[in-house]
């Protein structure tokens, strides 16, 4: 009897380890690719949580969701071109209307702004609350440089949410920065104030606003702008062209008659001058179908803004100054180049106020913060870190501060980020700035 008690204990004891073995094969298959990649995810650690998501990926998974983080952890890496990919195949997959949010921000990040009014297009199809859309569109309208498009929308976001003072700052840069209607601007601007609960921003638009005001008196009085109410653009005033046009004498004299009806048939005949010598080039460029620079085509448009004080309002231009002698100052090209770049800056083109800023030799200390601000902005992490921190130590502020907290977190460099996160914790504007600093919970979207 004990003998068979032996052998039955012996079988429980293999049984409950055959039962062990089991389970642990279940636990260990429940560990993943993807369920690593995501605890990589959490952690902030994106070089690993890529790896382990196309791995994932590799071995079949189509999980709409692992293409997101995978896009997600690409773009905290600066890999904005396979972001965009891994956010595309979500979409494929069945992602949703948050991945195409955060791809059309993806687009906006990187100065795609084509690519990001085609999201928006499709977000306006398919969100619920479509205020927000309307109000993006514009923003990525204004920066793509179609400014009348990106009014139209600024407008219908704000009269479809008159207390969201989203639309009003989108509107005041629009006016400032690009239209360059100053009234209108600062009736936006002060609307924004009045709105908005972010103290930050605030004192940065009450900043600008003094500013403003420094260049000169403004009357926004005939805006006729009220905060927080549904505002609507004056109509064109209706203009007779014929009186407006009778002390200009009559009709010119084209050096033949065209009967009625032979409009179409009717041929002028152009006359050409010869080009000066060594601009034959140029000529033939054009001749052969050239298009004008975006820069050059800018310029050459009207920018009407309002009246104020009796006078419209133009931009000054400043011509270079020549030294004693007639020689000019060497300097002089240098400073137009880089208020060139600035402004390019200011209008959100950062490529182009890259490409000028590295053609300048002895940039100013604001010319070497907006050319590492602008590396920032384009995805160049590693070498705006290097001029992040050379504009840190000169003129701190909270934008730079922010940026390379950011720069160095998405390159990995923790120590770094340490260092700067404890250097300016406590200091006042600056918590906005220290928001991604490791103490900071992690937001998903």
């Amino acid at each position: 009897m004990s003998q068979m008690k032996g052998r039955f204990r012996s079988l429980r004891c293999v049984v409950a380890q055959a039962l062990l073995v089991c389970m642990l094969a279940l636990v260990a298959g429940c560990v993943t690719t993807q369920s690593l990649g995501d605890r990589a995810y959490r952690s902030e650690e994106y070089s690993l949580a890529l790896e382990y998501y196309e791995q994932a990926i590799a071995e079949g998974s189509r999980d709409p969701e692992l293409y997101y983080r995978a896009a997600r952890s690409s773009t905290n890496v600066g890999s904005f071109s396979q972001a965009e990919r891994y956010y595309s195949r979500s979409l494929r997959h069945g992602g949703g209307v948050r991945v195409a949010r955060s791809l059309a921000q993806l687009y906006v990040q990187t100065s795609n702004f084509a690519q990001a009014v085609r999201v928006y297009q499709y977000l306006m199809r398919v969100e619920e609350d479509v205020q927000p859309v309307y109000s993006n569109m514009g923003a990525a309208l204004m920066y793509s440089g179609r400014y009348l498009d990106a009014e139209s929308f600024m407008i219908i976001a704000q009269q479809m949410k008159p207390s969201d003072p989203v639309p009003y700052i989108n509107l005041g840069v629009l006016y400032d920065r690009h239209i360059r209607n100053r009234p209108r601007a600062v009736a936006f601007y002060q609307c924004f104030t009045e709105l908005t609960p972010d103290v930050s921003q605030r004192r940065q638009v009450e900043n600008r606003m003094l500013e403003m005001a420094n260049e000169g008196p403004i009357d926004a009085s005939r805006v006729g702008l009220k905060c927080g109410e549904i505002y609507r653009l004056p109509e064109p005033t209706a203009v007779d062209l014929g009186d407006a046009l009778k002390d200009y004498g009559g009709e010119v004299d084209l050096g033949f008659e065209v009967e009625a009806g032979q409009q179409d048939d009717a041929e002028i005949e152009i006359q050409r001058t010869a080009p000066p010598e060594g601009r034959l080039d140029d000529v033939r460029r054009v001749e052969e179908g050239s298009e004008m620079a975006p820069e050059a085509s800018q310029a050459s448009e009207n920018t009407p803004g309002d009246v104020a004080n009796g006078r419209d309002e133009e931009a000054a231009v400043a011509l270079p100054e020549t030294a004693a002698g007639g020689a000019e100052d060497e300097s002089a090209p240098v400073k137009d180049a880089e208020e060139v770049a600035l402004n390019l800056y200011e209008d959100g083109r950062y490529d182009d106020a890259l490409r000028t800023l590295r053609s300048i030799d002895g940039r100013s200390e604001q010319g070497d913060r907006a050319f590492g601000l602008a590396l920032y902005r384009t995805g160049r992490f590693e070498e705006a870190a290097e001029w992040l921190e050379h504009t840190l130590e000169r003129l701190p502020s909270p934008e730079v501060t922010g940026a390379l907290v950011d720069a160095y977190r998405r390159l990995g460099r923790r120590d770094a980020l340490l260092t700067v996160c404890e250097r300016f914790e406590g200091w006042p504007d600056y918590e906005s700035a220290l928001q991604r600093c490791p103490d900071a919970p992690l937001q998903i979207d």
